[in-house]
C-alpha cells in the first residue's frame, strides 16, 4: 500500500446488499474496502483514479471452488449523500462470467465528479458456478430459496386453517368441528375429490 492508498472499513452487508460508505473522499486517494462475504467468496471494492476519471472495481476472492467459473448478476449504484440522497450512477450486470484467476473482475468508469460523501452499493441478484468442463450452471442460492419459499407456503396454508380464512366447508367429528377448504381437501384426497365432484361442489 502506498501513501495515497487508504483502507475504508465501513462495509455494511445486509443479506445480499453490501454498502460501502465514504464520508470524507479525497480525490488523490486510492480507497480499498474491507472484505465482505457473499456466497462462498470474499469480495472487496476498490475506488481509484485513472487519468481524468474514477473507476470502481468489485473484486471476488475465490476461497472454496477456485477452479469453477463464477457467473454473477447484480445491480450497483453510486449514491451521493451531499444535500440529500441522489443516485449518481446505476450499473446493471447480468450473467457475467469471471474466469479464475483474473486481476480485474468487474470494473466501471465514472464519468462525473464524486462528492465528498457517497455510498457504493451492490445488490447481488444471483451467483452461479459452472465447471470449466461444461457442467450445468448452479445457483448457490436456489436450494435455500426453494426451501424458504416452501416453508412460507406451508406457513400460509397453516394460517388458512388455524384462522379459518375463507373456509367453505365444515367437517364434524365426535370431538368437535373444524372449518376447511374444499379445494385443498380435493387435492389431497381422491375420496373428497370424488365426493365434491359428484355433488357439484367444485
Amino acid at each position: 500500500m502506498n501513501e495515497n492508498e487508504a483502507i475504508t472499513h465501513v462495509v455494511d452487508t445486509t443479506s445480499r446488499l453490501p454498502q460501502w460508505r465514504i464520508d470524507n473522499f479525497d480525490s488523490t486517494s486510492r480507497l480499498h474496502s474491507e472484505s465482505f462475504k457473499i456466497g462462498d467468496w470474499d469480495w472487496s471494492l476498490i475506488l481509484e483514479k485513472k487519468r481524468l476519471n474514477f473507476v470502481i472495481k468489485l473484486v471476488p476472492t475465490f476461497v472454496l471452488s477456485g477452479h469453477d467459473m463464477l457467473i454473477s448478476s447484480f445491480n450497483a449504484r453510486v449514491v451521493s449523500l451531499v444535500g440529500g440522497r441522489k443516485t449518481l450512477a446505476r450499473i446493471r450486470v447480468r450473467n457475467k462470467h469471471v474466469n479464475y484467476p483474473s486481476p480485474d473482475h468487474f470494473v466501471w468508469t465514472l464519468n462525473f465528479p464524486l462528492t465528498r460523501r457517497f455510498i457504493v452499493e451492490v445488490e447481488f441478484l444471483d451467483l452461479k458456478t459452472a465447471s470449466p468442463n461444461g457442467g450445468e450452471n448452479r445457483s448457490i442460492w436456489i436450494k435455500g430459496f426453494i426451501g424458504n419459499q416452501n416453508a412460507k407456503a406451508v406457513a400460509a396454508f397453516g394460517r388458512l386453517l388455524s384462522e379459518s380464512i375463507h373456509t367453505n366447508i365444515v367437517i364434524h367429528a365426535s370431538d368437535g368441528s373444524i372449518g376447511a377448504h374444499r379445494a385443498v381437501l380435493a387435492a389431497r384426497s381422491p375420496v373428497f375429490n370424488n365426493m365434491f365432484v359428484g355433488k357439484g361442489l367444485i
